[in-house]
């Protein structure tokens, strides 16, 4: 991708594709930080942020939800996400 142009791309796994993605109007690099998010949330969480087992309840939570970052997670975990 060169600078200030937009990608109208679609692939990856659903759960963990951005909001700018699955409305398909184009998107820059900030999807790639987007992606880092979702794996450190993975990764210290055990599962995807939002996810649904449901396809459709996935894709509206990725657009509408807001991120719940569980209690347990210590400070700086927080902070990083």
């Amino acid at each position: 991708m060169q600078n200030n142009t937009e990608a109208k791309s679609f692939c990856g796994s659903l759960a963990y594709l951005a909001p700018e993605m699955l409305k398909r109007s184009g998107h820059g690099k900030a999807v790639d930080w987007y992606l880092f998010g979702v794996l450190l949330y993975e990764m210290l969480v055990g599962d995807p942020p939002y996810f649904s087992n449901y396809e459709v309840e996935l894709i509206d939570n990725i657009q509408n939800a807001t991120l719940k970052i569980p209690d347990h997670l210590s400070k700086p975990a927080k902070i990083l996400l």
